[in-house]
């Protein structure tokens, strides 16, 4: 048996060269990760390329090249991204210089500018290439790209401390994003009138304004969404709503988008006679369908991988499809490495990988179980399996990042997705329609809102469920027990049996989640809680019913941390609150105001120290 499985590995790493590679890859990106060494990004580019080199002599520098390339890769994305132990973003002075890739306005004197280019600062060495999040109290309004020069406070994106607090690193995870900047004065170098991301930005702004001048105010900014990826203008209700049913990559520029582009193109182009010309023009589309969603990472992997397809057919070669999914990978990370901590770019390749490794496994069993009846039931086989299969990768991940996982997903993919499928096309029709007939595009965009109204609809009424989601701070290990009995019920022979695994599953789930939930409150009440915030530091003793206070900067007078002023309101259990500093004494006055009967007691500084330092040993060894 044994040998049988050696053999079977053997043939799928020899079938598969690229997944070889790309496990070596991994293994020197989790060796660097793991190293508390720095290593330089150009050594470590050197010796990769003189073993690439060296496989003319042995085969086995192949391995070691493969290893040196992932850790060059991490140590590029820890020169643009260092990673900060501290849970309080890093406050660093500093000037940045760069192009406006994006701007929003709030108003006519506070910007929000995303802008690609490099941060210097005293505390570390010069950033080149990265991505920040700028905020800019200007009446000059700036426009992508500009090319400007600002000086502020730089900080590093930050946990949330407080609950419903906005969370800084999943939002930079989800956009690429490095740093955020609070800009103090802004100085433009290059207008940028006639640049690329000028005339991306301008492309952008027509296809809004024409989707806003054919389709119904009510699906307006749903339409924009679900054709460029841009939801700053819905609202979070709808996002939310999105989130629970499992439908929210919808919402963001994806492979979904890319591959009803593609197909709509191949169908369109098919009249071509020309197999060259055919795939010349399907390039050439797909590139500007991913100049203008800005070069999304999910989007650009699925078009390089369709390019990839294109290709081969047009040369008469067969591309197997794990070469095309590691080689597109490997690209993009090499040509910017941060992709590695990016939340798109990991979705969507975990995505396509489980489409890859389990769509066939799921379909086998759905044949076993159901045999083929007809075409109804080989489509919705079809399409389950393709939800299931892509879920089984992303419901660990999602739980990872957003505690969060849709007990729904793969059944309202599967009933929502054709709705979505043909809103998308009408979109694609009604843009285009719109530059030489305003009725054609007006008919398309009122087919477009009937549609987007029943979907809307469905998910504000489906939303409301309580039991559609499983949001807990355990989601992690419940995710990885739920893919774990999916994998066992897939295992099934006979309906009943299925059946039965099921039920099992179930029980299996809900005994898990019992444990883990007494688990939580067992370790809640003698928990000793930090809350690091730029102003005060905040001990919780929960047992004690008391709270220590304590200001981080002596200079510091003015009270700017509102939110942190309503969580500790509406602790009810506080009785006691001892404080050092003025921060620290206006926080103990307000909470006075609203509870008579607490406690206040002021203490030397060097006191509250030791206790918070003491406090934090106690919650680490716990």
């Amino acid at each position: 048996m044994q040998s049988q499985k050696g053999i079977c590995l053997h043939h799928v790493l020899t079938k598969t060269p690229t997944l070889w590679i790309s496990v070596f890859i991994i293994f020197g990106i989790l060796f660097h990760s793991l190293c508390n060494e720095q290593f330089d990004a150009s050594m470590l580019m050197v010796a990769c390329c003189l073993s690439l080199i060296a496989c003319c002599i042995h085969t086995a520098f192949k391995t070691i090249s493969s290893f040196l390339l992932g850790m060059m890769i991490f140590s590029e994305a820890e020169t643009i991204n260092p990673s900060m132990e501290h849970p309080l973003s890093v406050r660093m002075k500093g000037v940045i210089k760069g192009r406006i890739i994006e701007a929003y306005s709030k108003n006519d004197s506070s910007h929000v500018c995303i802008i690609k280019g490099y941060a210097d600062t005293p505390e570390i060495p010069r950033i080149e290439d990265c991505r920040m999040h700028v905020r800019i109290r200007e009446k000059i309004k700036p426009f992508p790209g500009m090319i400007v020069q600002c000086n502020g406070v730089i900080t590093h994106p930050r946990a949330p401390s407080l609950e419903g607090e906005f969370n800084e690193q999943e939002y930079a995870k989800s956009q690429n994003i490095q740093w955020f900047v609070q800009a103090q004065s802004m100085k433009i170098l290059d207008h940028g009138e006639y640049s690329y991301h000028a005339c991306i930005h301008y492309m952008r702004t027509r296809i809004k304004n024409a989707i806003r001048a054919s389709v119904p105010i009510e699906t307006q900014e749903l339409s924009i969404s679900l054709l460029l990826g841009d939801t700053s203008g819905l609202s979070k209700e709808m996002r939310e709503s999105f989130a629970l049913l499992g439908t929210a990559h919808i919402l963001s520029v994806s492979g979904f988008h890319a591959g009803i582009i593609a197909l709509i193109l191949q169908i369109v182009l098919a009249w071509i006679p020309s197999f060259a010309w055919r795939t010349t023009i399907l390039i050439m589309a797909l590139t500007m369908f991913l100049c203008i969603v800005e070069w999304d990472p999910p989007a650009t992997r699925a078009c390089v991988m369709v390019a990839f397809g294109a290709i081969a057919r047009a040369n008469q070669r067969n591309i197997f499809q794990m070469h095309a999914l590691i080689l597109t990978l490997s690209i993009m990370i090499c040509l910017e490495p941060p992709l590695i901590r990016s939340i798109g770019f990991q979705m969507s390749a975990l995505g396509m990988l489980g489409l890859m490794l389990l769509y066939e496994h799921f379909m086998k069993f759905n044949k076993r179980i159901f045999g083929k009846v007809n075409w109804l039931h080989s489509y919705v086989s079809s399409s389950l399996s393709l939800s299931l299969s892509a879920s089984c990768m992303l419901i660990p991940l999602t739980a990872w990042y957003f505690n969060m996982i849709s007990l729904i997903s793969p059944i309202a993919n599967l009933m929502l997705i054709p709705a979505f499928t043909l809103s998308l096309s009408w979109l694609l029709a009604c843009i285009v329609c719109s530059t030489f007939s305003t009725l054609l595009a007006t008919t398309f965009g009122l087919a477009i809102h009937q549609v987007l109204i029943v979907m809307l609809d469905i998910h504000h009424l489906v939303s409301s469920w309580n039991w559609i989601a499983y949001q807990e701070h355990h989601a992690f290990p419940m995710a990885a027990c739920i893919v774990i009995c999916i994998f066992f019920a897939a295992q099934s022979r006979t309906f009943l049996q299925a059946v039965m695994i099921s039920f099992a599953s179930y029980v299996f789930i809900l005994g898990v989640h019992d444990i883990l939930t007494l688990w939580q409150e067992s370790k809640q009440p003698n928990t000793i809680s930090i809350i690091e915030r730029n102003d005060v530091l905040v001990m919780l003793l929960p047992g004690k019913k008391s709270i220590v206070l304590l200001d981080r900067d002596i200079h510091h007078s003015t009270l700017r941390d509102n939110m942190l002023l309503v969580d500790l309101s509406n602790r009810r259990q506080i009785r006691e609150i001892h404080y050092a500093g003025n921060i620290a004494r206006r926080i103990a006055s307000s909470l006075s105001k609203n509870k008579p009967d607490i406690i206040i007691q002021e203490r030397k500084r060097s006191i509250l120290k030791q206790c918070i330092r003491i406090g934090k040993a106690i919650s680490s060894s716990k």
